[in-house]
């Protein structure tokens, strides 16, 4: 991986998860931001003194910057939401996390399970209708032409 690119994608990957625009990262560091956004790009390496700088702006120790892992751009982004989550608060924090549970298919232990058709007292073919939803005919699928589009743009 070049060099230049691994420092860049570090140093915008903390500046965002610090949620610092370019211009104020520049300012903290003492930078312009037009040398920050080349940087950042992978187009220009700051010097040691430069990263120095970046760093304590940053909250971040120097090693850090330089610490590449030959990381994917789904790493970087996984390492970019878990410095937010650490600067989250505990409400916060809890909520992400039972949503998170949701997503991945793990249901929170608090819930309890909603009652089967299988038990409840629908017969057993209408019970399969509900499962799957109203069957699609040519009537009553939906068409682009029948839609209602939005209004002119103001």
């Amino acid at each position: 991986m070049d060099l230049k690119r691994a420092l860049g994608r570090k140093i915008r990957s903390f500046r965002k998860a610090r949620k610092l625009s370019q211009e104020k990262l520049a300012e903290m560091a003492s930078l312009s931001i037009t040398f920050l956004g080349t940087t950042e790009r992978g187009w220009s390496i700051p010097s040691l003194k430069t990263c120095l700088r970046l760093a304590k702006a940053l909250r971040v120790p120097l090693c850090e910057l330089f610490r590449f892992d030959e990381m994917s751009e789904q790493d970087y982004r996984i390492e970019e939401f878990v410095l937010r989550l650490h600067e989250s608060d505990s409400e916060r924090l809890k909520m992400i996390l039972e949503i998170g549970e949701v997503l991945l298919g793990k249901v929170p232990e608090k819930e309890e399970p909603s009652p089967s058709l299988e038990a409840s007292s629908i017969p057993r073919e209408k019970a399969k209708d509900l499962k799957s939803g109203p069957r699609r005919t040519r009537r009553n699928r939906p068409h682009l032409s029948r839609q209602k589009l939005p209004g002119p743009l103001p």
